[in-house]
């Protein structure tokens, strides 16, 4: 059985959406900044272990490595810069909403630069994910206090900036690595030397990981195992999925598409293990979003 690239892109989202269910301990003892560097930093090392073990040969060539390390700056390192700060001056749910608007712009950057069009059909499908996504998102029962921080409109303005500016960084990081993976690179040892470039370039010592370190508390056992499992999905199953999934696909805005719907997929893991349902504006985003994805898987 041939696994498309669309399947990838779901599995992707999977595992993203998994990922931060495993955070909650330890982003409460290193403080987020200090575990996302941490989260990468374990997520290199097992990218590396599973890109040594399976990896044969690069592919590629040395424009292609370029064009995969200038995917690391842009999508990872300065992305988690501008994320963080966008989170910290408009909130959580704001910052995911202009996140998702990297679905339209990769449609528009893989239009001119792969000059790829999407059929009716995929574009519709598209049309509904991103909207589903969207509905999902504005439908979740917590979010941004827009009164706290309607009160400075200069710190509104730079916040919305830095959450536009992180969906830009996101549709140029996929078209750099589709552009890199179209010349033979390998999809895993592409992810493994993305992960670990960002990794030296977030340097973790800086984000106070030293100081985060001698707070902990005890046990240390759930905050480890948390950690490691948080790398596992997000830096390690998502990154190789993702990146196979751009490998497989004839469609970057598909990609993108199914990639981001990580909010979409993880309000039903909620209500599994939770017991709570979700709102009904999210549980109609989720529905409007699997109608998305059942025309693009099935065009």
């Amino acid at each position: 059985m041939t696994i498309t690239g669309e399947i990838w892109a779901l599995a992707a989202s999977m595992s993203l959406a998994v990922g931060p269910l495993f955070a909650v301990a330890p982003a409460r003892a290193f403080g987020i900044v200090a575990f996302s560097a941490l989260r990468m930093l374990a997520g290199s090392v097992i990218l590396l272990v599973i890109a040594l073990v399976s990896v044969d040969t690069l592919g590629g060539n040395l424009f292609a490595w370029i064009l995969i390390a200038g995917s690391s700056v842009v999508g990872i390192y300065i992305s988690d810069i501008l994320t963080f700060y966008a989170q910290r001056t408009i909130g959580a749910r704001a910052t995911s909403a202009l996140y998702a608007l990297q679905v339209p712009l990769t449609i528009f950057l893989a239009h001119a630069v792969l000059n790829e069009t999407p059929t009716v059909t995929q574009a519709f499908g598209i049309t509904l994910c991103f909207f589903g996504l969207c509905i999902t998102i504005l439908g979740r029962g917590s979010g941004v206090s827009w009164s706290t921080i309607s009160v400075q409109p200069d710190l509104l303005r730079i916040g919305v900036l830095a959450g536009l500016a992180v969906s830009v960084c996101q549709a140029i990081a996929m078209v750099l690595i589709k552009s890199a993976l179209q010349t033979g690179a390998d999809p895993i040892a592409a992810s493994a030397f993305r992960v670990t470039l960002a990794a030296v370039l977030v340097n973790p010592p800086a984000y106070g990981l030293g100081k985060a370190f001698t707070n902990l508390p005890h046990p240390f056992r759930p905050i480890l195992f948390g950690t490691l499992a948080s790398a596992l999905a997000v830096n390690g199953g998502g990154m190789i999925f993702l990146m196979l999934a751009i490998a497989h696909s004839n469609l970057l805005a598909s990609v993108s598409s199914l990639s981001s719907l990580a909010p979409v997929t993880t309000v039903p893991i909620l209500w599994a293990l939770t017991g709570h349902a979700p709102t009904r504006l999210a549980a109609l985003g989720v529905i409007v979003a699997v109608a998305g994805i059942m025309l693009i898987v099935g065009s």
